[in-house]
């Protein structure tokens, strides 16, 4: 028998104490799950701002709960701005995929790559004259294993003169799409590369001999073969590049040239195996060190990043 309260109201189809119902329950699931899953992919950035757009989120319902449309409404359209503002301002310095260098470097990987099978070795820093002059840099050598594009303009280089001589030094404004950042912003008239490599001994890219996959014995995977660097100064068609015994072990470094970008976070790299990989600011100096160097014994965990 249903007993009956001095209000008028059932015992019955009054809720006991701490009882959660079917929607509490499956929606304190989800946004566990969307917590987790932001704290995997971003670390304590992105919990924080998971709850961020939760506790908004709440503060929305209270406020309109009077209003289930109104409500609604506020709800579909504040995730649908976190989420445009979380792509705008997290997924460069994550999602290598997202960000618009990661397309030049692929392409650079897979020119490497072409030109290694080609002649069973990866090309050199760059070619010298007998007297031992730095000539012709290596983003000019991979040209031909890239698109038409580029290799027209390999056709147009002339080797018998150097990179900047009466000839070559006018291919300097016809500067490939593909070795620049799409949106680092420059000066009229410049055609400066924002992806070098870093040459010096045990590197990939020693200036004494030529390196081959089987003279990488900390594996392929574990090897930095180019990187950004915003700050470098270089021609695309000088052969010049970063050494790794003069710039700082660190990625962004504040005042040095150095590995660089104007991307949030960090920059993008190439390993020896053609991928491309985010290299974060918190990246240690001696990770930075351990990843230019093929041959130090060491290995990086790359999901401590």
């Amino acid at each position: 028998m249903t007993e009956t309260c001095p209000n008028g109201s059932s015992k019955r189809n009054q809720p006991a104490p701490f009882q959660f119902g079917l929607k509490t329950l499956l929606g304190t699931v989800l946004l566990s799950c969307i917590v987790c899953g932001f704290y995997s992919q971003f670390g304590v950035v992105g919990v924080a701002y998971a709850w961020y757009v939760l506790l908004t989120l709440a503060m929305v319902v209270a406020a309109c709960r009077k209003k289930h449309g109104e409500a609604l409404a506020c709800v579909a359209l504040l995730l649908f701005s976190s989420c445009l503002l979380f792509v705008a301002v997290a997924g460069p310095q994550r999602d290598s995929g997202r960000c618009p260098c990661f397309d030049n470097l692929k392409n650079i990987s897979l020119a490497i790559q072409r030109y290694a099978d080609k002649y069973g070795r990866l090309p050199p820093p760059y070619i010298a004259d007998k007297d031992g002059k730095p000539m012709h840099s290596w983003r000019v050598l991979i040209l031909p294993f890239m698109d038409t594009y580029e290799r027209d303009l390999y056709k147009q280089y002339r080797f018998d003169e150097p990179w900047n001589g009466p000839n070559n030094r006018k291919l300097a404004g016809k500067m490939p799409p593909v070795y620049r950042c799409p949106v680092r912003k420059r000066k009229r008239g410049e055609f400066l590369t924002d992806y070098v490599a870093v040459t010096g001994p045990n590197t990939v890219w020693p200036v004494d001999q030529r390196v081959g996959l089987r003279d990488v014995p900390d594996g392929t995977s574990n090897t930095l073969m180019v990187v950004e660097s915003a700050n470098c100064g270089i021609s695309w068609l000088e052969p010049l590049d970063l050494d790794v015994d003069t710039i700082p072990m660190k990625i962004n470094p504040k005042t040095e040239r150095g590995i660089s970008s104007v991307h949030p976070g960090g920059v993008l790299g190439v390993l020896v195996d053609g991928s491309v990989q985010f290299l974060p600011n918190s990246m240690p100096s001696n990770t930075v060190k351990a990843l230019l160097i093929r041959n130090d014994g060491q290995e990086v965990d790359w999901r401590a990043f």
